[in-house]
């Protein structure tokens, strides 16, 4: 099979899409996020890669904590513009219910499926984006997301983010029991 040279891109896909929320003082601010993953544990750490220049990262190394929010595809038309519209621009505060968990100054989203409390643990810089590495101190997960007392990924119904396309996803059909499929191919 041939293959074309693409340069220097980082062509992961799909991206999970997930929301950031910080808090200064009593102003709380949501943002979307493209770059977001699972980095290690115990204790489980997540990282995020944001702009230098935004207005949430001023806001994470302030307060030391973030959250991450994953919204479902009923949340797409809100999760895009709390990415689009920047803070220093417009109160983004009023598009989600806020509720708190466990850190008093970390504001989760009441109608995402699946809500992070993160306590920052490092900043990383990478050209003009920072890596916000968190220790996740607590999850929230809503009740109608479990089946046979599992989170069914299918229930979270989580957007995808394909970077290539501009266009968001969902998550499709299984097509092999993970740890399973790759027995058929050991030698015995």
């Amino acid at each position: 099979m041939s293959k074309r040279t693409c340069g220097s891109k980082a062509l992961l896909f799909p991206l999970p899409t997930v929301i950031v929320g910080t808090q200064v003082k009593n102003t709380v601010n949501y943002m979307t996020v493209g770059y977001c993953g699972m980095v290690g544990g115990p204790p489980s750490t997540i990282a995020i890669g944001i702009g230098s220049q935004s207005a949430t990262y001023e806001r994470i190394r302030s307060c030391r904590g973030f959250s991450v929010n994953v919204p479902s595809s009923r949340q797409v038309a809100k999760t895009d513009y709390v990415g689009i519209v920047s803070a220093s621009d417009k109160d983004k505060s009023g598009v989600f219910t806020t509720f708190y968990g466990d850190m008093d100054d970390v504001p989760l989203i009441k109608e995402c499926p699946v809500g992070m409390e993160c306590r920052l643990t490092q900043i990383h810089e990478l050209g003009d984006m920072l890596t916000c590495y968190g220790e996740i101190v607590q999850t929230h997960v809503d009740e109608s997301c479990f089946e046979e007392g599992r989170i069914a990924i299918s229930r979270v119904d989580p957007i995808l983010l394909s970077p290539t396309e501009s266009e968001y996803l969902r998550v499709g059909p299984s097509i092999a029991k993970a740890y399973e499929v790759g027995k058929r191919l050991i030698d015995d």
